[in-house]
């Protein structure tokens, strides 16, 4: 990841990781920088700033488990796929609804072997894809 020159300062001065810094814009990774040339704790301004993310990541699930529910509400009329997928040697089924072009697990179940998927598919009258 390549950092500008003003995130590398902050990188420098500060304990955050590089993801984060990564993702300020030059110009809040400047006014940060500054703020600490002025006498701000450097701790302080990184709690600050992983606040800052913190805050958006819980307002972003906020709003995509809005989204889930409102399409799980639907019931039948809801966008769901179900598809298995072969992971070693089990398969796993997964009942999934689609928000913003992410496709969101609702439902899981774990068969050890592929007639036992298949059968309890067809018992469950479920028409999936397999992966």
């Amino acid at each position: 990841m390549s950092l500008t020159n003003q995130q590398q300062i902050l990188k420098d001065r500060t304990s955050l990781a590089t993801n984060i810094v990564s993702r300020l814009s030059d110009e809040s990774a400047q006014k940060m920088n500054e703020a600490i040339q002025n006498g701000m704790n450097p701790n302080e301004t990184a709690d600050l700033i992983e606040a800052m993310f913190i805050q958006h990541q819980k307002k972003k699930y906020s709003e995509i488990s809005e989204k889930i529910k409102e399409e799980i509400g639907k019931g039948d009329e809801a966008n769901y796929n179900h598809i298995v997928e072969k992971r070693g040697k089990e398969f796993i089924y997964k009942k999934c609804v689609q928000v913003d072009g992410q496709m969101y697990p609702i439902e899981t179940k774990v068969c050890q072997s592929e007639r036992q998927c298949r059968t309890w598919l067809r018992l469950k009258k479920i028409k999936a894809d397999f992966i």
